[in-house]
């Protein structure tokens, strides 16, 4: 199972909690900076809706990372031990992950409502 090897590696682990941020800063960065681009050529707001689709989809791979983590960790967060360190690194990657998702898809829901241009 996935979440064994990302368990048994800090960096991993981390990963998984801080993917949907990641996720999140390119989503931002990418869906502002081509915005020129959709603008000033017809039929390119495809990409818009390519950003959202692709960050969301790895946005919500790192949500059941981090939530396979936290079920598999067999411990309360408040234990004190290695396994509780990892349950409650595994809640803090599915509450940012949620979040982090929730604003992706807002901020690609523009591209449905409004012009680029304007």
């Amino acid at each position: 199972m996935i979440s064994d090897k990302v368990r048994r590696s800090p960096f991993l682990l981390w990963t998984a909690a801080l993917w949907g941020i990641w996720w999140w800063m390119v989503h931002i960065t990418l869906a502002s900076g081509i915005v020129d681009f959709t603008c000033n050529k017809a039929g390119t707001l495809w990409t818009v809706h390519l950003a959202t689709l692709v960050t969301g989809a790895l946005t919500a791979v790192g949500i059941w990372v981090s939530y396979g983590v936290m079920r598999t960790s067999g411990e309360d967060e408040s234990s004190g031990s290695l396994a509780g360190n990892h349950s409650f690194v595994g809640v803090f990657g599915v509450i940012t992950g949620g979040f982090s998702l929730a604003l992706i898809l807002l901020e690609g829901s523009y591209a449905l409502f409004l012009s680029p241009c304007a």
